[in-house]
């Protein structure tokens, strides 16, 4: 690791690390794009690709060991029944379990909340609830606005918390979902004039309700209002980077599935046209 990767980390991730050094961490990434990921230094964060790529795990890694509120969401609370057992089992030494009636782990301040948008009305559930990690599972089900609607709350009261964004997911399989594309398009626009790299950090202000990329993070001033830009970036996992899946017959049963969709679920390509239903 360098020492310029090793001065940009917050004192939670430097923590980690030491304790990662010491055999003392509750979860370990288990391929180079979850540690890429998982020492970004992005705002937003898309991690994803193929299936099998450890997406899941990811989050609840980066939950648990580096961040003190965070709010974990998939599209409907009937697809939290597998979430919430691989928690059980990455906690499992420490004694804790799953709380069912607050849906949360806890580790005394810290929680780590499962949560779910059943109905569009949902995200008014989670508004002014600060959280200092915000985790969408499968964000290609979720519309764009309510990502951006919930993560408006993403703040902490300790300077020394990074606050961030993580979204999971694979190509999205439904013209709802094409959003994505768009929203980190210099890494999945194939026509993007300046495309990205894998990791590159890219800069967005919101300008006219609109996302428009920008030359850094250096404040633009628009209307007499000085707006902040965010970071983004993209990181792609495939079934090959994940040790517990490649060597199974999992990519057999993609191989399996049409065409379209074995393109998008077995080599994560994005820029597979999704037909209309």
């Amino acid at each position: 690791m360098s020492e310029q990767l090793q001065l940009s980390l917050m004192p939670s991730e430097q923590a980690y690390l030491n304790r990662a050094l010491a055999g003392q961490t509750l979860w370990l990434p288990q391929s180079k794009p979850q540690w890429l990921a998982f020492l970004s230094q992005a705002d937003e964060l898309f991690y994803g690709g193929s299936a099998g790529g450890g997406k899941t795990d990811l989050g609840l890694g980066m939950a648990f060991e580096c961040h003190q509120r965070t709010m974990f969401f998939r599209r409907e609370y009937t697809e939290l029944t597998d979430v919430v057992d691989r928690g059980d089992e990455i906690v499992a030494r420490l004694g804790v379990k799953f709380n069912h009636q607050r849906r949360r782990w806890e580790f005394g301040k810290k929680f780590v909340q499962l949560g779910a948008l059943d109905q569009p009305d949902d995200v008014q559930k989670y508004q002014g609830r600060p959280r200092d990690l915000y985790v969408f599972d499968e964000v290609s089900f979720f519309m764009e606005a309510w990502v951006r609607y919930i993560t408006g709350w993403r703040r902490s009261t300790d300077p020394g918390q990074r606050t961030r964004v993580l979204m999971l997911g694979n190509p999205p399989t439904t013209p709802d979902g094409e959003w994505i594309v768009q929203y980190f398009a210099p890494w999945l626009d194939e026509k993007h004039p300046n495309p990205a790299q894998p990791g590159e950090l890219r800069w967005f202000a919101v300008i006219d309700d609109k996302s428009v990329e920008v030359p850094g993070p250096e404040p633009v001033e628009h209307h007499g209002e000085t707006i902040k830009p965010k970071s983004r970036t993209f990181i792609p996992a495939y079934l090959s980077d994940n040790p517990f899946l490649r060597d199974t017959a999992y990519a057999a049963t993609l191989q399996g599935l049409p065409e379209e969709l074995k393109q998008k679920f077995l080599y994560g390509k994005f820029n597979v046209k999704t037909p209309d239903n």
